[in-house]
């Protein structure tokens, strides 16, 4: 990961924070564990996940795109941006914040957990 982050901390102004786990202010048992956070020139921040496949990608995996959500869900954060060395291609991809997948997340959690109370 690291040296995925630095051609990232190298292509942007501003500066990059490496991170630990966090939990949700109010929903404690939601954590999240960026990689990083990026803080632009003009003060705003932003989850940075960093990726490395084999495969060449033209756009992320879904799977990233829900965990980067949840990460701007639980830091109260509306970007968020996957680094990736895939198939020896640099990428980055840029990710505005999407509500309606954090309910849906929200949803299917509400479902397992009164399944399992049942």
């Amino acid at each position: 990961e690291a040296p995925i982050l630095e051609i990232f901390e190298e292509e942007h102004d501003g500066k990059v924070y490496t991170t630990g786990t966090y939990r949700h202010k109010v929903d404690t048992w939601k954590h999240a564990n960026p990689d990083a956070i990026y803080e632009a020139p003009d003060g705003s921040l932003t989850v940075v996940e960093v990726k490395y496949s084999s495969d060449y990608w033209s756009e992320p995996p879904r799977h990233y795109v829900a965990q980067v959500n949840w990460y701007m869900h639980i830091l109260g954060l509306k970007r968020a941006v996957i680094v990736a060395l895939a198939g020896a291609a640099y990428k980055e991809f840029w990710i505005d914040y999407d509500e309606f997948a954090i309910e849906s997340m929200l949803d299917r959690v509400n479902e397992f957990w009164s399944w399992a109370e049942a």
